[in-house]
């Protein structure tokens, strides 16, 4: 009696055996056959991502932690996992705690804001350089405002400055009376910063020698900043 012939048998003379390619392991020349892929056995927890590292090569990246995002790695080669940027910056707001004199007539005047009434990172000097150093890099909004308290006519000036240059300007008004400390023109500007080396100060102007800068209460002479976006 014939034996009937199986599938197995129709090709065994057309197969010699089975070799594994890329991305592929197992093989054999007889018997029963297995292959795996081998992206598929990289893979051994939950989240693990699997990335080319070069041609027909990979390997695996582990999932990261809550709250991190996916990005490319400073050498641009892989992809790793990072913090995400924050969606906030630094921010602050000083203020005079009493008259500062303008020693000499059509001088500028570092205006020395010696309280804080608040500093989220620590980036405003109220002791003794009086300025606004930012650690994150971004577009920050300034205002400022100062009082020249003496009732005469005098010519007053309030300026921004970055670095040691003004950057912005305004006319702070003539002076008056405590009853109209809300009348002078304050300052409010938009200013980028490296988040390391930039900073910022309040200077004040008068064309009378012996003139003060009001000091007091927060909304007499202040000077404010916050971080609105990146560069």
């Amino acid at each position: 009696m014939t034996k009937a012939r199986t599938l197995a048998d129709n090709y065994a003379a057309d197969i010699n055996g089975i070799t594994a390619g890329t991305g592929i392991t197992g093989g054999g020349t007889s018997g029963t056959v297995t292959i795996t892929n081998q992206m598929a056995t990289t893979i051994d927890a939950a989240g693990d991502l699997i990335y080319g590292t070069g041609s027909d090569a990979f390997t695996k990246l582990s999932i990261g932690t809550a709250g991190q995002i996916l990005k490319v790695n400073s050498g641009a080669t892989a992809p790793e996992w990072a913090a995400a940027s924050a969606a906030s910056g630094p921010a602050f707001k000083a203020r005079r705690t009493a008259d500062q004199n303008v020693a000499s007539a059509n001088t500028w005047v570092k205006v020395q804001l010696n309280a804080e009434v608040y500093d989220t990172d620590n980036c405003f000097d109220s002791t003794t350089n009086y300025r606004f150093t930012p650690t994150k890099a971004g577009y920050y909004q300034f205002n400022s405002r100062i009082y020249f308290p003496i009732n005469n006519n005098y010519v007053n000036f309030l300026a921004l400055y970055k670095n040691g240059t003004v950057v912005a300007q305004t006319n702070a008004g003539t002076n008056g009376t405590n009853a109209n400390m809300a009348g002078p023109p304050g300052l409010s500007d938009l200013q980028s910063a490296n988040g390391s080396s930039d900073y910022f100060e309040i200077y004040a102007y008068s064309t009378s020698a012996g003139n003060d800068i009001g000091g007091g209460a927060e909304q007499v002479t202040y000077f404010s900043g916050v971080w609105i976006r990146g560069l």
